[in-house]
């Protein structure tokens, strides 16, 4: 029997050290609690391979057991997230974070320990949508926080235990994990909606609408008797290409305060400029005929080329919408806003004035000022997604974690090109080149527009500066001026590009890359 027992003890060190939480078994270990190892051993295999139900019944027995073990209550946490049950889950964690002092000297990954990574993002991003929609429990927020805290997203982790302090500033297990992932003093935390409603029309004013996303969800979270926020976040929802939860935003609003509504012709105020509504348009219109039976697309369309005076067509839309009875009282109240608004026109339609949804062949977009079209990421899979998120926020080490853990999976190719673009943005030109050579001239991929990976073309324009300054100040460095030449053939200046890649071939005749893109530049 003793046999059997140092067996399973040294099975369960040799998998929580696999799993790398390794110290909250030692901190037991220290404190004597060892007497709920095989139960341990058991939900953990259960755990891993995925049946999380059964799992939390053996965690919950060795937590009945022994109370004060971390580890069975760390995992039942986890289970609960992954079995849906978010506010149990956060009520579990905040206990498991009181009886263990030691995070900020925990180094764990939640990717290394749910048996698929795909799932784990899966389920937060499930988690995180709940918590826009439906909920604000503050311990929910908790674990959501822990969840992006442990899996490389801080900046999403430090935005969740703001909003825990925010509503509890004496939220102590919060305060915890916040200062650990900012570095920053906890106490007294107070974010009034006055203060959260400057910096999100700042946001929005300078077109960093995923920033936006987080400060109205945050608004409309904490004070939630104040609804104008979720018209905010629709508009920043819809900036982002997020039209699904875009026209949730919208529908919730005219639920709980169809009377703000009159407050959205003052868009400019939110928006800066009248483009950035235009280029949503055009985007969403893109959308539409992509998904010409898509409802919520339309809604949606309906009301922001309202806001921009496009009443002829909106008039046919909200009829569609009617005819199709598309959650009738919320088109019903937009049709009484047409019909009143201060921008709508009592002419005829012409018959040949439609909305996107009506035409069998898309019309002509108005194309954004930089003159491309942005790219749509759903073709990547759930882990380079992350990493591309991370990337737009500029968590640019985060997001090459995430890229090269990718390499080896189906999606190779495109995670070595993602990482090369990452390397770039941190100023790595080196290993830039290296990365570039191998997915451009070993993959022969066709020349790819850096630009469209980018959230924001102010933020890869500023890299480029970057770029061309070490270019100006060490002249014979070929490797940073390749790069620019790439970047510039991609761009639409392929004239320059070509005179950088013929220099290039003078000084060392047999440059691969150089040839290679020169050869892509005269077909």
């Amino acid at each position: 029997m003793l046999r059997y027992i140092t067996f399973s003890f040294i099975i369960l060190v040799a998998t929580l050290q696999a799993q790398n939480i390794d110290d909250l078994h030692r901190y037991a270990k220290k404190q004597n609690i060892t007497d709920v190892q095989q139960q341990i051993v058991a939900g953990e295999r259960l755990f891993r391979s995925g049946d999380y139900s059964e799992a939390s019944f053996e965690f919950a027995s060795a937590a009945l057991k022994s109370p004060n073990h971390p580890v069975p209550l760390f995992y039942l946490s986890l289970c609960s997230f992954a079995n849906k049950e978010y506010v149990l889950g956060g009520d579990i964690l905040r206990r498991t974070i009181g009886l263990y002092p030691h995070w900020q000297k925990t180094r764990f990954n939640l990717l290394a320990i749910f048996p698929d990574n795909f799932e784990f993002l899966r389920k937060r991003d499930d988690f995180e949508r709940w918590l826009l929609q439906t909920n604000r429990d503050e311990n929910a927020y908790l674990l959501f926080g822990f969840l992006c805290q442990f899996s490389e997203n801080r900046k999403k982790a430090q935005t969740a235990y703001q909003l825990v302090l925010a509503k509890n500033h004496s939220h102590m297990e919060a305060q915890k994990l916040y200062e650990i992932v900012s570095g920053e003093k906890a106490n007294s935390f107070y974010l009034s909606y006055e203060q959260i409603e400057q910096v999100g029309y700042s946001y929005l004013r300078q077109g960093k609408f995923v920033e936006a996303v987080e400060q109205w969800a945050t608004a409309f979270a904490l004070y939630p008797e104040n609804p104008q926020s979720l018209y905010n976040l629709t508009h920043s929802f819809a900036a982002t290409g997020k039209f699904a939860h875009a026209s949730k935003s919208l529908l919730k609003a005219f639920q709980l305060a169809p009377k703000n509504f009159s407050k959205q012709f003052s868009i400019n105020k939110q928006f800066g400029q009248r483009s950035h509504l235009e280029d949503t348009v055009a985007k969403l219109e893109e959308k539409i005929q992509q998904n010409p039976e898509d409802l919520n697309l339309l809604f949606l369309w309906s009301y922001l080329s309202f806001l921009r005076g496009d009443t002829q067509r909106v008039q046919i839309a909200i009829e569609h919408l009617r005819q199709q009875q598309y959650h009738p009282a919320q088109v019903e109240f937009l049709w009484e806003q047409f019909l009143e608004g201060p921008q709508t026109s009592k002419r005829e339609v012409d018959d040949e004035i439609t909305p996107p949804i009506r035409r069998e062949q898309p019309r002509r977009q108005r194309q954004p000022k930089s003159q491309r079209v942005k790219k749509d990421f759903s073709q990547y899979n759930p882990v380079l997604r992350e990493g591309i998120e991370l990337f737009h926020q500029g968590e640019y080490q985060q997001a090459a974690k995430f890229f090269t853990r990718q390499i080896t999976s189906s999606q190779g190719k495109e995670a070595l090109w993602l990482l090369c673009m990452t390397s770039f943005a941190m100023k790595k030109y080196e290993g830039t080149y290296g990365l570039l050579k191998k997915t451009v001239v070993e993959k022969e991929l066709s020349l790819l527009d850096w630009p469209q990976y980018y959230a924001k073309n102010t933020t890869f324009k500023n890299h480029l500066k970057a770029l061309a300054e070490t270019v100006r100040q060490q002249p014979t460095n070929t490797k940073a001026l390749s790069i620019l030449g790439y970047i510039l053939a991609t761009t639409g200046n392929q004239d320059q590009a070509k005179v950088i890649f013929e220099r290039l071939i003078q000084r060392i005749p047999n440059d691969e890359f150089a040839s290679f893109i020169l050869q892509l530049l005269q077909k």
